[in-house]
């Protein structure tokens, strides 16, 4: 019996080396990305952020940086389908992983990823610069409202929307198209942006920005 429970013992544990040589001494189903961004006036684009996310994990996000050259590189992307895309906050391109910051016509690259080869010739150029939407929250006295606001951003071009929270002062980059906006923040009534010749839209331009002071109502206690 004892010599029985250990030939079990000796197998299982030939079982698990002999899978973990296996796994181990297989192919890498790895490869990378590589190509160009140019800017909108068609100039390399230096130090702006290529992301790739492979399209069975989309929480994994891979990075480079483009050289003075515009050039990039990206390794160890998962073999199969990814999505690329680019952004550089700092020049007016805008991180674009939520869909309400694709400029129209700049949508993610999906590219084929074989195993262990370099998928070349992903090149980008970038189209117009993002606008910069700078609020100010106050009450119906002019102070500001400390209270977390909530911002929602809505396009009617893109499905769903971009929710996100903020203090009494923001600043961020919006992509110059029609887009709706609504805040709510607890104790006083959703606001939203009211503009008769754009139909209660803003239409910012490439490049500009848009300054707003917003004005809550307080709810009726």
């Amino acid at each position: 019996m004892r010599k029985l429970l250990q030939l079990v013992l000796y197998m299982s544990c030939s079982a698990i080396l002999f899978a973990q040589s296996a796994s181990t001494s297989g192919p890498q189903t790895y490869g990378s990305i590589e190509g160009t961004v140019l800017a909108n006036d068609g100039k390399p684009l230096e130090g702006a952020t290529v992301y790739a996310l492979p399209a069975l994990n989309m929480r994994q996000q891979l990075r480079a940086l483009t050289d003075s050259n515009g050039k990039y590189l990206i390794k160890g992307v998962p073999s199969g389908e990814a999505y690329v895309s680019v952004f550089d906050e700092d020049k007016g391109y805008p991180y674009n992983f939520f869909a309400f910051f694709i400029n129209p016509g700049q949508e993610m690259r999906k590219v084929q990823i074989p195993v262990q080869k370099e998928t070349t010739e992903v090149n980008f150029k970038m189209g117009d610069r993002a606008a910069r939407l700078e609020l100010e929250i106050v009450d119906d006295r002019g102070t500001p409202i400390t209270n977390t606001a909530e911002l929602a951003f809505t396009r009617p071009d893109v499905p769903g929307s971009y929710m996100t929270g903020a203090g009494d002062h923001i600043s961020l980059l919006v992509p110059p198209v029609r887009f709706h906006l609504s805040i709510e923040t607890p104790g006083f009534k959703q606001w939203n942006y009211e503009n008769k010749e754009t139909g209660g839209m803003l239409q910012p331009k490439p490049g500009e920005t848009v300054k707003l002071t917003v004005h809550l109502v307080r709810t009726e206690q």
